[in-house]
């Protein structure tokens, strides 16, 4: 692979982070200078597919990943994101369990070694594939390696989204402090690298997490500039981000400024945020007396989701529950807001024992990279000490056979 040709890759993975609909004309780049190379026509083919996904084109990204495929011939870490690659549509319908079989386990992953950027995409749709099954300790597992493969690239753009993913999943493990810390380093990395995607969710996890710790006044700050910047929102994201914004200003004490992004939230909705809207909008009517209107609204909700059918977080559970117990609580009702509170301590005691463990695996995991870092530095000062020595015996061997020669 000629010099030209793998800057041209290293520029496409760096472009897949700040605006993907960009890759199709530099997947084209990268075939057209790729030449006999098929291993680099096969990343200009894949880049081209992913750029066509950005831009919403399915047909033409199937084509393109095939004749990426089909080109990419024994290269292994070609062949992996090929499989990743199809195995993220399989996640997004359902198919979270073949799409894990479809990906690469540990023993094929240190011959992805070579390309930190395949690695990281590889270990992403994995993480994915194991949020969309509960498989918490594993995807959290996945999500640090995937971390450290994104700062091998010395890509900010990665790094960033490596962060921002990584916030997320701590965020839904209630360890809302490492979500916190987390999101800040992926703003930094976000901003320097141009990274829109990854900047929205960094954003939106770090207010969800002020707002969880209750740090009223800076989640307040925090939603008017994330106010400003509400054109970089992609449609999708549109509806949570500004049922986030409400729940950040009534959490503020500002409950008619929290009703107009709520009500904004509803033209927007797409995926159907009903738990967060319906917690959010029930506080809202709470703080404006409405509470008979808030413990109706709750009340149906609970009662329309069977324990069997109910999906969500613990704690998006618990925060509903309390809104629920506190509009009965208001409305003189007081064995059925018992009832809630109940409710309430069964979930907290279910958030806080999901905090702890995420708490002690985030540690643990941390520990060992770190280990395994130093452990790499340490080799690869050894190995730069015998050469350095092979260098000098080698010009000790040079200076004698001359001075015998002579």
């Amino acid at each position: 692979m000629t010099p030209t040709v793998h800057a041209l890759i290293d520029q496409a993975w760096a472009q897949r982070y700040r605006d993907p609909s960009q890759l199709v004309a530099l997947g084209e780049g990268i075939v057209a200078a790729a030449g006999d190379d098929a291993v680099a026509a096969g990343w200009g083919g894949w880049h081209q597919a992913l750029g066509q996904l950005a831009r919403g084109d399915g047909v033409a990204a199937t084509a393109a990943a095939e004749r990426a495929a089909a080109v990419f011939g024994s290269d292994a870490a070609g062949r992996a994101c090929c499989a990743a690659l199809d195995a993220l549509p399989q996640v997004a319908r359902g198919g979270a369990a073949q799409a894990l079989a479809m990906l690469a386990d540990d023993a094929a992953l240190p011959a992805l070694a070579g390309n930190p950027f395949a690695r990281q995409f590889v270990l992403d749709a994995r993480a994915m594939a194991r949020q969309a099954l509960e498989q918490w300790d594993a995807a959290l597992r996945d999500r640090y390696a995937v971390l450290d493969a994104a700062h091998a690239t010395a890509c900010d753009g990665a790094v960033g989204h490596a962060l921002a993913m990584l916030s997320s999943l701590q965020a839904d493990l209630s360890n809302v402090d490492d979500a916190l810390r987390l999101a800040d380093v992926a703003l930094a990395h976000c901003e320097r690298g141009g990274a829109g995607t990854a900047w929205v969710i960094a954003a939106m996890n770090q207010l969800a997490a002020l707002v969880s710790l209750n740090r009223c006044a800076e989640a307040v700050r925090r939603a008017d500039d994330l106010l400003t910047q509400i054109h970089r929102l992609h449609a999708n994201n549109l509806e949570p981000a500004y049922v986030l914004l409400a729940w950040a200003l009534q959490r503020g004490g500002q409950s008619e400024r929290a009703q107009a992004l709520l009500d904004a939230s509803v033209p927007h909705r797409r995926r159907g945020h009903w738990m967060e809207w319906t917690t959010v909008q029930a506080e809202i009517w709470l703080a404006t007396g409405r509470s008979a209107e808030a413990r109706a609204l709750c009340e149906r909700f609970i009662a329309e989701r069977p324990l069997s059918t109910k999906t969500g977080s613990p704690d998006d559970w618990l925060q509903l529950h309390r809104a629920a117990a506190a509009a009965c609580e208001a409305q003189g009702e007081l064995s059925a807001a018992l009832a809630h509170q109940r409710e309430s301590q069964v979930l907290y005691e279910t958030v806080v024992g999901r905090s702890a463990r995420a708490r002690r695996l985030t540690l643990e995991i941390e520990h060992d990279l770190d280990r395994e870092r130093w452990m790499r530095e340490r080799a690869q000062a050894e190995q730069a000490r015998l050469d350095a020595l092979n260098r000098a015996l080698e010009a000790a061997s040079l200076a004698k056979s001359r001075f015998l020669a002579a």
